[in-house]
């Protein structure tokens, strides 16, 4: 029974996915879920036994569909690991069950990001095809069959935008990579099994991970870099390096400084907020649960000709929160979400 309350919350979150880009068209909010985007950028983190992981296609606009979708898997040091296909037709909905699937099973990693594209590597592993390639939706989602929570995590679009011209702020960029992200937070990250219990998770990822000295369009196009840079950059420049790293500071809701922390995500770096090295005095069993949130932004300490010179080195981020149901309830209540980014140099 509870595998199948599992795959009814797939099909609930495949409804929500699908209806978005509806209201988001409406109300013209370029909502990253609305169907305008070739390229994609879908961040993972579990497809172990007792979850259910799928990758979702759907082209729902009454658009000309999208084949093939080439799939890109990458582990989280951006270590390039497959590659995969996925044929999406007009009005169609496809799902790849990670978990499952015959042709990922102990192939893929068990964490990392996915790049799908129907452009110019739509094909092959070098940039032939058209650009930028049918628009399409795309979005990952995963069950923890024991605990009984679902997460869907939205992809990071590229936004061809409109032609560049002088005056235009916002170019052809990556989305959801900025230099500045708040994390809303409730503090008081606790232990599994306990009733009432938070279990907080960062997710960061960057765009680099083991690559060194490969600038835009560098060929052989088999890491993430040389991919994601064919078609440009985040809108606040480059991508943040391990070795500029990333800064953390906590705050209570009145604004007082509670910590701060500095990570080096070498692509892709998963943490627990208090536990056990990030916020270590957040992480105390029974502590008050308060309300707060955590700033982090790319430092500069590279210098003036540095790769995040003027903090302009952009990284994403995922929350999530678990509420602990303890052993008498049969789920868990889980909040998640990207981070919260910033359009301007300072937040």
């Amino acid at each position: 029974m509870r595998h199948k309350g599992s795959i009814l919350m797939v099909v609930f979150a495949l409804f929500l996915g699908l209806v978005a880009p509806v209201w988001a068209g409406l109300l013209q909010t370029a909502d990253p879920l609305e169907e305008s985007y070739a390229q994609h950028v879908l961040p993972y983190y579990n497809v172990s036994p007792g979850f259910l992981s799928f990758a979702v296609f759907a082209d729902t606009s009454f658009q000309t569909g999208a084949s093939p979708i080439h799939l890109f898997f990458f582990d989280n040091g951006c270590n390039f690991v497959r590659d995969v296909t996925v044929n999406l037709t007009k009005n169609d909905v496809e799902l790849l069950q990670l978990s499952t699937d015959p042709r990922l099973q102990g192939v893929i990693p068990l964490e990392g990001v996915i790049f799908a594209d129907s452009g110019a590597f739509n094909t092959a592993t070098i940039p032939i095809g058209p650009v930028p390639g049918p628009a399409y939706l795309a979005y990952i989602i995963q069950v923890n069959v024991g605990e009984g929570t679902l997460t869907r995590i939205d992809s990071i679009p590229f936004s061809h935008g409109p032609p560049v011209v002088p005056g235009n702020l916002i170019p052809a960029h990556w989305t959801r990579y900025d230099s500045w992200n708040t994390i809303a937070a409730t503090f008081g990250d606790g232990v599994a099994g306990v009733t009432g219990e938070l279990r907080t998770t960062l997710t960061f990822f960057t765009a680099l991970g083991n690559v060194t000295g490969l600038g835009a369009n560098t060929p052989p196009y088999n890491n993430l870099l040389s991919m994601l840079t064919f078609y440009g950059f985040p809108r606040v420049g480059g991508w943040v390096t391990k070795g500029v790293g990333i800064e953390l500071i906590a705050y209570d809701a009145d604004e007082h400084q509670l910590g701060s922390a500095h990570i080096n995500p070498d692509c892709f770096l998963r943490l627990r907020l208090g536990n056990p090295k990030l916020f270590p005095f957040l992480g105390t069993v029974g502590a008050e649960v308060e309300l707060g949130h955590v700033l982090s932004f790319a430092t500069s300490g590279a210098g003036s000709g540095g790769p995040c010179a003027n903090n302009k080195c952009g990284f994403s981020g995922f929350q999530e929160t678990v509420v602990e149901g303890g052993s008498s309830s049969k789920f868990d209540l889980i909040f998640s979400g990207y981070l919260h980014h910033s359009n301007h140099p300072t937040p």
